[in-house]
């Protein structure tokens, strides 16, 4: 496992034998932080010509009023979860807030390419299984 990149809470890491990008981010959800996630997650799908990325937030807490969390939801969409060339799975855990908007926003708009669950291994099986198909 290759880490690629380690910018204030946020690492990821590419996997060139499964090849997928693994990335966590621990701390405070602002929408600058999301910007520079966004920012690096780009940079690195990239780099390694991966399109497949496992993205963990559960240990991520937001301070955002409801408002600032559509707004920081509709920047992570603009930024880059709306790019169909890639496959997002995202595992929250700590603060569904910004999370279950997004996955609702998903439902509503019937976006196959971005999944968002709870549940770890979930998340995990559903990018493996895009890779397979």
């Amino acid at each position: 496992m290759d880490n690629f990149m380690e910018l204030k809470g946020i690492s990821l890491h590419y996997h060139p034998k499964e090849h997928f990008i693994e990335g966590k981010f621990t701390g405070v959800a602002l929408i600058d932080t999301g910007a520079q996630a966004m920012q690096a997650i780009i940079a690195t799908i990239e780099k390694h010509n991966c399109p497949y990325v496992f993205f963990d937030v559960s240990e991520t807490l937001s301070m955002l009023t409801t408002a600032e969390n559509f707004e920081f939801a509709t920047s992570l969409m603009e930024m880059g979860f709306l790019d169909d060339r890639y496959r997002w799975s995202i595992y929250y855990k700590a603060d569904p807030h910004i999370y279950e908007m997004l996955h609702n926003v998903i439902k509503m708009q019937s976006i196959a390419h971005l999944y968002i669950d709870n549940d770890k291994e979930s998340a995990m099986k559903w990018l493996m299984d895009q890779k397979n198909s």
